[in-house]
């Protein structure tokens, strides 16, 4: 779980990403999040790969949300 602090800095999330056995192994797991502000409910953007511009999930002044992924399984985790 990603949580963007209620106190502090805001962080801006565009993607989740979890490395094992040098894939990216998110895009095949299950997304949980609370509602973001504007944006479509479609949590799929979270892990689709896209970092570009304007494919933000949260953005700065969201404080107090949160992003879940669900692998589905046991992995050696190299990166998040």
């Amino acid at each position: 779980r990603l949580q963007n602090p209620s106190g502090g800095l805001p962080r801006i999330l565009a993607e989740l990403e979890v490395r094992s056995g040098g894939q990216n192994i998110a895009r095949g797991g299950t997304v949980t999040a609370t509602a973001p502000t504007g944006k479509s409910a479609d949590l799929a953007v979270v892990v689709d790969g896209n970092r570009g511009e304007g494919h933000e999930f949260w953005g700065r002044g969201e404080s107090g949300r949160w992003v879940e992924l669900d692998l589905g399984r046991v992995a050696a985790i190299e990166q998040i």
